[in-house]
């Protein structure tokens, strides 16, 4: 028969307790220390234990803002082509530094331009592929940039709409 499995003993440290709650919460995902922190501020655990607790796992190496802003950013620009605005925001929205954010110019054209090719059955006029892209947060000069690409001719009517 079997040894009987020795129960893990809860420890009495609230410390060590919220850093056992992080390595939880960043098992299943990268989060930020705003984010952690919120989550601890929720779960009623005072500021100065959960201080401490963000110190032991930054000292663990366990928390990087730096890297997830890294990820989030590849992520948002790569796989769901946002343009630097919304990506951005998506930053701010998460206690990030939007400030992470540095893009060439010429590379958000280039974005812009790949997502109107992807999305040119949906957006089949200039004015809703700028609308599209506008709403993802591509700046005037990428939306001119793919509109010239795709939509050649295409310009603002008297009114201020475009024309086609």
């Amino acid at each position: 028969m079997s040894e009987p499995k020795k129960s893990l003993k809860p420890t009495s440290d609230p410390v060590q307790r919220a850093v056992e709650a992080i390595a939880k919460w960043l098992s299943t995902a990268d989060r930020t220390e705003s984010e952690l922190r919120d989550r601890m501020e929720k779960r009623l655990i005072p500021p100065e234990v959960a201080d401490e607790a963000i110190a032991r796992v930054q000292a663990y190496g366990w928390l990087d803002d730096q890297r997830v802003a890294e990820r989030q950013i590849q992520k948002d620009r790569e796989q769901r082509l946002l343009g630097k605005g919304r990506v951005k925001q998506r930053l701010l929205n998460r206690g990030l530094d939007g400030e992470s954010l540095v893009s060439a110019e010429e590379e958000e054209r280039d974005r812009a331009i790949a997502l109107l090719r992807r999305q040119r059955q949906k957006w089949d006029s200039a004015a809703s592929a700028a609308r599209g892209l506008a709403s993802r947060g591509y700046d005037e000069d990428a939306i001119r940039a793919a509109l010239d690409s795709e939509f050649p001719g295409w310009e603002f009517g008297e009114s201020g709409n475009i024309d086609e």
